[in-house]
């Protein structure tokens, strides 16, 4: 499964940065780095960080940029730079509280360096970097990495039996005001939505909740909760192919059962499912199967969508969620992301694979 805010997007976006002097990466593997993001048990009053940096090379440019969706850092924080002089850059900007960010070095063109996620405070510290070492951890002392390295990151393991998140819900319940936690639980919701990431967050101190990146979390986890098993699908504003515009329920008493699709034209793991899909539905359309496409491409990848369509033959209707606006909005982030939906707009079912696709329509069709 492809995450299309956190590695494609991330990926195309520094790419970008070569090309239009936007930041430029490597593919970030996520989970690598679970934990390694924003801490604090108090919000600070300081709303000023300064970052002195150190580097091995003697000129190139740094660049600091959010993690994540922007939304969740505040005024929609964007990537700064600053230039190296002798192995020195400094970073000086606002912020409330801790921060998750990425650090890029780059010369010229290219990109020589990529860190793994860290987080800075609203103070003044001091980070040193590996340009040798991609995604390193970059060495630096401030009280969120202090927690990170020694409250939250020495948790003991879950039993095998144990839900993975019932860690997270116990280090928040002991610890209500820890921006460690609240940047975990952001990091974890980025793949999927499941129901105890609610449970987590009600255990956040109204101070956390209050912030703005609380408040945003709160804010996608409610969206989410729209698209969970059990609810009604909600109607969707979608271009067709021939760029109409228009709200659209997409399932129909016509049908039993419909699976909506999300994928984009870029996502391998998307198209690599096509082949067994149309497989399936071939044999199923017959009995009440109904399979309906949702591209999240930008204008730039309009064709590259239309030609995958054509490539593949894929004879089930095809609709645009222009930029991911829709997706977004319901904090679908990763792809391919499906819902199988009975004949009342019902989920029944959200991910399900292939193979199981299968075994369902073969017992309820």
């Amino acid at each position: 499964m492809a995450s299309k805010s956190f590695c494609k997007m991330l990926r195309d976006k520094l790419k970008n940065r070569v090309r239009k002097r936007k930041p430029a990466a490597k593919f970030v593997l996520w989970f690598l780095f679970l934990g390694f993001v924003g801490s604090g048990f108090a919000q600070s009053s300081c709303a000023t960080f300064k970052l002195n940096g150190f580097i091995n090379a003697d000129s190139g440019e740094m660049i600091l940029f959010p993690i994540l969706d922007s939304s969740y850092y505040p005024y929609r924080f964007h990537e700064l730079e600053a230039s190296i002089f002798n192995g020195k850059f400094v970073f000086t900007d606002s912020i409330r509280y801790p921060y998750a960010f990425l650090l890029g070095m780059k010369l010229g063109p290219q990109l020589l360096y990529l860190s793994d996620i860290f987080f800075i405070d609203p103070c003044e510290q001091t980070i040193y970097c590996n340009k040798d070492s991609l995604r390193e951890v970059p060495k630096l002392a401030n009280n969120s990495m202090n927690e990170l390295n020694n409250n939250y990151l020495t948790l003991p393991k879950c039993d095998i039996n144990q839900d993975g998140n019932v860690n997270l819900f116990n280090y928040v319940k002991e610890n209500p005001g820890s921006y460690v936690a609240l940047w975990e639980l952001i990091n974890k919701f980025s793949y999927e939505y499941i129901p105890i990431f609610d449970s987590i967050y009600d255990k956040f101190s109204s101070a956390i909740k209050e912030t703005h990146s609380g408040k945003m979390l709160g804010e996608k986890l409610h969206n989410a909760r729209t698209v969970a098993v059990g609810n009604l699908f909600p109607n969707l504003l979608l271009r067709n192919q021939e760029n109409t515009e228009e709200s659209m329920h997409l399932t129909s008493g016509d049908y039993k059962y419909t699976l909506i699709d999300f994928w984009f034209s870029h996502c391998g793991s998307c198209i690599g499912q096509f082949t067994q899909l149309k497989s399936i539905y071939e044999a199923n359309k017959v009995h009440g199967f109904n399979v309906v496409g949702v591209s999240i491409d930008n204008r730039e990848n309009i064709d590259e969508w239309k030609k995958i369509i054509n490539k593949y033959e894929l004879p089930w209707n095809q609709y645009l969620d222009l930029n991911a606006k829709e997706a977004d909005f319901l904090s679908i982030k990763a792809f391919p992301t499906n819902f199988l939906i009975d004949k009342d707009g019902t989920i029944v079912a959200r991910n399900i694979d292939m193979a199981h696709l299968d075994l369902f329509l073969g017992k309820h069709l």
